[in-house]
């Protein structure tokens, strides 16, 4: 839920196709590496035949950026300032234009963690067996189709549908 809200909450086609393709990244990778590195995504035209370019008019659902559907509740600070460390045990992932995706610290127990700060989370992940790596918790390939053939959709639908009901009048 938290990454479609951070798709819905875009305002134009370039920047929903931009956040999508970011998170099915993280979906389709089984194991990250434990090295600095800049991701290249590969670009997806979902909606090519989309002809409005503006989102503006998406609807309102009362989320909250930081909304935790866990029940866990994380303290931002506590997460930003993890982002900000240099440890010798941690490793970043950005995106090409230098914008922050994820990083994996090792804390002092030799346990691994895994933050998005976009998303609000910080999870606790498994080295795998090499010691190079660990497992990505969020690798599915059946839910990045379900989100490419269900969810991603929903945007474009909003977009076209909600505006013309929002400013339809009331039959008496």
């Amino acid at each position: 839920m938290r990454v479609w809200n951070s798709v819905r909450v875009k305002e134009n086609i370039q920047d929903v196709e931009n956040e999508i393709d970011k998170w099915e990244w993280l979906m389709l990778q089984k194991k990250l590496n434990l090295i600095n590195e800049k991701v290249i995504l590969v670009r997806k035209n979902r909606f090519n035949n989309f002809n409005n370019d503006n989102l503006y008019d998406l609807p309102e659902l009362n989320f909250e950026s930081n909304q935790n559907l866990e029940d866990e509740n994380e303290d931002l600070i506590y997460i930003s300032n993890l982002l900000q460390c240099n440890e010798l045990n941690a490793w970043t992932y950005t995106m090409e234009d230098g914008n922050f995706l994820l990083k994996i610290l090792q804390n002092h127990h030799s346990n691994y963690e895994l933050l998005i700060l976009q998303l609000d989370i910080k999870i606790e992940v498994q080295l795998d067996t090499t010691g190079k790596s660990i497992i990505n918790p969020f690798y599915s390939v059946n839910l990045k189709n379900y989100l490419e053939k269900v969810w991603w959709k929903t945007i474009v639908l909003w977009s076209n549908l909600v505006p013309a009901i929002k400013n339809r009048t009331r039959r008496q």
